[in-house]
């Protein structure tokens, strides 16, 4: 109910409390890394490094808006994000797969055909509550948490003290986790039911589907204010 402790703080101290997740990303960029992933994928390479470095900023600036207009009711500026979010994710990805060095997050994992689909299935609803973003702060730090706590797991098992498998589960459980957070957003709002399904929905089409993910997104966000 208390927003995860913003309901009670003011724009000022809400910002700030946010700072610590933009320096600490943007400090990894200051590390010597492989340029390319290794055959596991479960160590963390440049790419991968700039995508995290886009969906932070995804969630700050949907915060930041979600500080600035709490009582917004359309889903076309957090739409803007998302769409920007994900040109800028693509623009790195071209970047270096021009230099052969490009890797898909998921679904070069070694990991089990069906977990994998699992994982990233959850990104849809983590997606789908980006663009319901209103007035609250709680599922956007969530995914701060998971970005961040994902490369700290990878760094844990570059330094061997984990291995490839506990990654693995432990990735997933951050997966898990935050899709419990958006899944429980959607409840507390009565939302529940028809952003699971659109949420659902759009993984099968892009999935199975291949659709378009600009054209799917579009759709998705025009289509939420009339459902939701």
């Amino acid at each position: 109910a208390d927003d995860m402790g913003f309901a009670d703080q003011n724009s000022w101290s809400s910002a700030a409390s946010l700072t610590p997740h933009l320096l600490l990303q943007l400090s990894g960029l200051t590390f010597s890394i492989p340029r390319r992933r290794i055959v596991t994928g479960s160590r963390i390479w440049p790419e991968y490094r700039w995508h995290a470095l886009v969906f932070t900023l995804r969630s700050l600036v949907l915060m930041a808006m979600a500080v600035r207009y709490p009582h917004a009711e359309t889903c076309l500026p957090p739409l803007l994000v998302v769409l920007c979010a994900m040109a800028a994710a693509d623009t790195v990805t071209a970047w270096y797969a021009r230099r052969g060095e490009s890797s898909r997050t998921i679904r070069d994992l070694a990991a089990p055909a069906g977990a994998q689909y699992l994982m990233s299935a959850t990104q849809f609803h983590a997606t789908t509550g980006c663009l319901l973003t209103r007035g609250r702060l709680s599922v956007q730090l969530v995914s701060l948490c998971v970005i961040q706590s994902a490369a700290f797991v990878m760094t844990l098992q570059r330094r061997g003290l984990i291995t490839h498998r506990q990654d693995l589960c432990l990735y997933a459980g951050l997966l898990g986790f935050g899709l419990a957070v958006v899944l429980d957003e959607f409840s507390a709002r009565g939302v529940l039911p028809v952003a699971f399904t659109v949420a659902n929905a759009a993984a099968i089409a892009r999935l199975d589907g291949g659709a378009n993910k600009y054209i799917l997104w579009a759709a998705v966000g025009l289509l939420l204010p009339a459902l939701c």
